[in-house]
């Protein structure tokens, strides 16, 4: 009897917090940058019993990462078929900022630039949120169009924003939104088709 070459999978058991996971190792190697580098370590003398991972008794722990995010990740890794609502594309931006948190942290590059596809969908999904994102993610092209709608919004920053944006963006955007208005200043008695030719020069 042999081992069909596509339809034999290995298993690998994960501990995270409280909760076992038991998935195919297979989409780890594939679409992980991070979990290949670490099956090819070269493990010795080590019993295929006794590798982390093998078992419920010896499970590969995943410290410092939440049972619920992991669990979103892992919906996607593995939707299940004929359960729709199970699926990744029924889930909310919160469960997205999950996967992506995950899968930027582990180089799950394609899920990573998933998740950034479904988060751009959302219209609700607040500003000042979405600039956390981009500097946490590394999410360069949602930078520019963010710190714009926050400058030129009519209300300023409130002390919870500016705290969640921190010292260093709320000073560039002051200058922006001072900018602007100096701009807008200088231009009141032009026509609207002289104002759109002479658009204050970005700064972000």
């Amino acid at each position: 009897v042999k081992k069909d070459d596509m339809f034999f999978f290995s298993l690998i058991t994960f501990k995270v917090e409280d909760c076992l996971f038991r998935v195919p190792r297979l989409a780890f190697e594939k679409e992980s940058d991070v979990f290949k580098g670490m099956f090819l370590l070269p493990r010795g003398e080590i019993a295929d019993s006794e590798v982390d991972g093998s078992s419920e008794e010896k499970p590969l722990v995943l410290e410092g990462v939440k049972a619920e995010d992991f669990r979103c990740l892992m919906r996607v890794l593995f939707p299940l078929p004929r359960s729709p609502y199970w699926t990744a594309y029924y889930m909310t931006s919160a469960q997205w900022i999950s996967v992506l948190r995950l899968s930027h942290m582990w180089c799950f590059n394609g899920i990573r630039s998933l998740a950034i596809a479904e988060l751009e969908k959302d219209a609700f999904l607040d500003v000042v949120k979405k600039v956390e994102l981009a500097y946490a993610f590394d999410i360069s092209s949602w930078i520019r169009p963010a710190c714009y709608t926050l400058a030129m919004r009519r209300d300023s920053l409130s002390l919870e924003e500016g705290i969640r944006l921190g010292m260093d963006f709320v000073i560039k955007l002051g200058l922006v939104r001072d900018v602007r208005y100096r701009w807008q200043i200088g231009n009141a008695g032009c026509d609207q088709s002289a104002q759109l030719n002479r658009q204050p020069a970005p700064l972000f």
